[in-house]
């Protein structure tokens, strides 16, 4: 009886196996509807307004005023250029000019020298004139008469020498007035200004460097509208069309 209850004591009934787990699931009702296809793709930006600044004379760089990447203000200093030599243009056209007008005649009305050279034409021409009607009468000899005709003609030719002198210096005033106004368009060319408001893109200059009219000092870039040049796989391709949005 011992050995029974020991036989059966040692005895327990298996463990039950534990199965799949359930799953929950959504039940919907099929409708139809539009399928969003989107596709992540990547490009170049380009800005599409795009100024080179270029330098309009040859001068030393002295300060360089914006950053690489900074914006800037239509009109804002990005380069000063040294402006000793193109400022003593400017003071020596000056100075031209000055002298040029102190030879100008009066703005309205003639000269006391092309008053006098006229009055003189007049006094001779009509001594001319009168000697020819004695000479005509056999009152006045053949000497006369040229003598007469030759001191007409010698004021005739220094009336027009006055005119010739005095519209020179009416040209060389002007000549003074443009070699002025073109030493002090230098001068302002000496500042380096952005033509318009947007990003610096490029600075290629530095101070100390030497530059020359057309060189390169600086790139400004407008990136308020932008171009964007992508890639699109061709099994995308189908799926563009002109006009659509992009984020």
């Amino acid at each position: 009886l011992a050995v029974v209850l020991l036989a059966l004591s040692g005895c327990k009934p298996a463990a039950k196996e534990a199965g799949p787990q359930p799953v929950a699931v959504e039940v919907a009702k099929v409708t139809r509807g539009d399928i969003q296809v989107t596709s992540t793709l990547t490009g170049r930006v380009e800005a599409e307004t795009e100024v080179p600044v270029p330098a309009k004379l040859s001068a030393r760089v002295v300060a360089v005023r914006v950053r690489v990447g900074g914006k800037v203000e239509a009109g804002q200093v990005l380069v000063e250029l040294d402006k000793k030599d193109v400022a003593e243009q400017v003071r020596q056209a000056e100075a031209n000019l000055k002298v040029a007008e102190a030879s100008l005649p009066p703005a309205s009305g003639e000269s006391a020298a092309a008053a006098g050279a006229r009055v003189a034409l007049e006094s001779a021409q009509a001594d001319l004139k009168r000697i020819e009607s004695l000479k005509e009468q056999g009152l006045a000899s053949e000497q006369a008469w040229e003598q007469a005709k030759a001191r007409a003609a010698g004021a005739a030719a220094q009336y027009q020498a006055v005119l010739d002198q005095e519209r020179a210096a009416q040209a060389r005033y002007e000549q003074a007035q443009a070699a002025l106004e073109l030493a002090r368009s230098q001068l302002e060319n000496a500042t380096v200004t952005a033509p318009i408001a947007g990003v610096v893109a490029s600075l290629p200059v530095q101070a100390g460097q030497t530059v020359g009219p057309g060189a390169l000092v600086a790139t400004i870039v407008n990136m308020e509208r932008v171009k964007i040049e992508v890639n699109v796989p061709e099994k995308d391709v189908v799926h563009l069309k002109e006009g659509q949005a992009a984020e």
